[in-house]
């Protein structure tokens, strides 16, 4: 009424709806959305294209429906109005955002690709896309799971593709489209083709779809063949070891290696790896090429892409197709992380590298079988966790390949972007503080949590205060005294958690960061040129100026070592590193962090040599191995360097 219209607050709100922006979306601007979504999608996606040329006509016309109005809301948002009725008042932007709050990190971090069913939220998928762009966490760090979008309503799809500009999403090599009649069949066709691959999906369902799931049933389908093939997989290789045993594989081995007059076949080593690690994938694929080399065949199991996770189905299927002799790790025993696959009677070489901290926290039981042996780096308390056999351990350096790593010709061009004055080659970026964080967010056990917060603080007052190049002598005593405080004295498997998972780890990270630190001041004060390889760098406050981004192991890496007048090796646990042998292998010239781990080397191998030969030894109460100056020359050796 006119009292009404009269009123401040009626003026206020008219004035207010009026300043607002025209709401109506022209049919014109939907069609250009359209019609670049539709490009995208073909310039990535190909095989759309013919589904697109069939729809697009339609998708058009339902634009330009009569009695249909499109408008677009404040937040971006279209909505449509049909001769008076409106389609939708879902808010999707707000219901996408809580979707992936709900759900994603969820899915994300437990290694799940990701089935989007339905396009009626748009959003959804941008926001999915965004959310896992960055590489997910532990348990897989360097993941970006597989997203698969079906939307089995096309004229739904039309209607998506108009309201929200998706091409940025369309560039994503790791979305899969599928949509129109039998688009949940077809990805269960795509899964099932890949039954060596995770197949358990996480499944999110777009606001506002209707009707029941047609994802749903084909993913448990496809779940159902992976679970059906596991149990034949395992079946078949149980009846083909049951008579195989320490003799036989004798026999076989004995053979094998003199195959000019045994007129044996080659052995054949299977070799478990990891696209998610850094060096240690590659480390495998070069230990592959030396067995082929020695003329014998190696297989390498690897995830296809850093897009996917292997399903149980790609060890069994390779166990059972080709057969092996011998399963070769690095760092990884029959306890890890294919613990329960492995049969009992196939014997496996685990290859140590690296004190990985994961390693210290098996099982108290047997964690390597009768047939099973450990080389490499010998660490006195892993070989009492594994509970090694006399002759089933043997000291062996860090492997180089030196056919990749030489002081031949590299490429000009390479050797132009690598040149520079001081190099550090590292990924790792993380500062400090955050690989604290990062390792206290992994424990379950409240004592070892605190236990870990009390032990970081000793560790970088010692660092800032003293750091007399004792480290090891140092994280070993922090170790122990951060246990006493927290009721867990005498629990070696604590001990050695916080020693190797975080007191060793922390403080080679804190100098690493402070060398590159003191290389970035001498850069700047005195007109050289610092080089900082690795993942990561670009992204830190102070150092990302003198990043360079990753250098790939191989020409990349050999150029970066033959370019840098002095390339540096930040480590106070060990000199014996493959970065050291590397760069000396491609003529260029390491310089190496001084510390007591000088003669670390000989006191592994020293202590390899105690436990090959089943030699007497004690442990004191601090845990100090103990063993007689001459129980061999290796022994008198390292006692002379060590003390003098």
């Amino acid at each position: 009424n006119a009292q009404a219209s009269d009123s401040k607050d009626v003026k206020a709100l008219s004035r207010a709806v009026a300043a607002l922006p025209d709401d109506r979306a022209a049919p014109a601007e939907l069609v250009r959305t359209l019609v670049g979504n539709c490009r995208a999608m073909r310039a990535t996606r190909p095989q759309l294209a013919q589904d697109i040329a069939v729809h697009l006509p339609a998708w058009r016309a339902a634009i330009h429906e009569p009695g249909v109005e499109h408008f677009r809301a404040l937040n971006g948002q279209v909505l449509t109005r049909h001769r008076g009725e409106w389609s939708s008042l879902l808010n999707h932007v707000t219901l996408a955002q809580t979707i992936c709050d709900d759900h994603l990190a969820k899915g994300a971090a437990i290694g799940k690709p990701i089935v989007l069913e339905g396009l009626a939220c748009p959003h959804l998928l941008r926001d999915v896309l965004t959310r896992t762009a960055d590489a997910a966490g532990p348990p897989t760090p360097g993941y970006r799971p597989r997203v698969w979008l079906i939307e089995p309503d096309s004229r739904a799809m039309g209607r998506a593709l108009s309201s929200l500009d998706l091409r940025q999403a369309f560039t994503v090599a790791r979305l899969s489209i599928e949509f129109g009649e039998g688009a949940a069949d077809r990805v269960a066709s795509a899964l099932g083709e890949r039954l060596d691959l995770q197949a358990s999906a996480l499944l999110l369902r777009a606001p506002g779809s209707a009707g029941p799931s047609q994802a749903e049933p084909a993913i448990r389908s496809v779940v159902a063949q992976q679970e059906r093939r596991h149990i034949e997989f395992q079946q078949r290789i149980e009846q083909r070891f049951a008579t195989r045993d320490a003799e036989s594989h004798h026999r076989r081995f004995v053979g094998a290696l003199d195959l000019a007059h045994s007129g044996s076949s080659p052995l054949r080593v299977l070799v478990p790896t990891s696209v998610y690690s850094t060096f240690v994938q590659h480390a495998a694929a070069d230990l592959a090429r030396a067995i082929r080399a020695s003329g014998h065949e190696a297989r390498v199991l690897i995830e296809p892409s850093r897009h996917d996770r292997v399903s149980s189905l790609s060890l069994l299927g390779a166990i059972d197709e080709f057969d092996p002799d011998a399963v070769l790790m690095i760092n990884h025993s029959r306890a890890g992380p294919l613990s329960g696959l492995l049969p009992d009677r196939l014997p496996v070489i685990t290859w140590m590298q690296d004190s990985m901290p994961e390693n210290f926290l098996l099982p108290s039981a047997v964690a390597d079988g009768p047939l099973d042996f450990v080389v490499g780096h010998l660490h006195d308390g892993l070989s009492r966790r594994l509970e090694t056999r006399p002759g089933h351990a043997l000291s062996l350096p860090v492997a180089v390949d030196a056919t990749k790593f030489h002081a031949g010709e590299v490429e000009p061009s390479l050797l132009r972007a690598a040149a520079c004055d001081v190099s550090i080659a590292t990924n790792q970026s993380q500062s400090p503080a955050e690989l604290v964080s990062a390792w206290l967010d992994q424990q379950g056990d409240a004592a070892l949590r605190a236990a870990g917060e009390d032990l970081s603080q000793r560790v970088l007052a010692w660092v800032d205060q003293t750091c007399d190049g004792l480290v090891l002598t140092y994280a070993k005593r922090f170790s122990r005294q951060a246990a006493r405080a927290h009721g867990m004295l005498g629990d070696a498997s604590s001990e050695e958690a916080l020693r190797f998972g975080l007191a060793l780890p922390l403080i080679d990270r804190v100098l690493r960061h402070r060398v590159a630190h003191w290389c970035a001041h001498l850069a700047e004060d005195h007109g050289l040129t610092f080089a900082l390889w690795g993942k990561g760098w670009e992204r830190h406050p102070v150092l990302r100026r003198h990043a360079r981004g990753e250098a790939h192991h191989g020409e990349d890496l050999r150029a970066v070592y033959q370019a840098s007048a002095a390339h540096l090796h930040v480590s106070p646990q060990t000199l014996i590193h493959q970065r050291v042998v590397e760069c000396a292998l491609s003529g260029g010239l390491p310089l190496c962090l001084r510390s007591e781990a000088a003669a670390n080397p000989l006191k592994a191998r020293a202590q390899a040599e105690i436990v090959a030969r089943d030699l007497p030894s004690r442990m004191d109460s601090q845990g100090w191995q103990h063993f007689e100056r001459g129980a061999t020359p290796l022994c008198a050796h390292y006692t002379e360097i060590a003390h003098a």
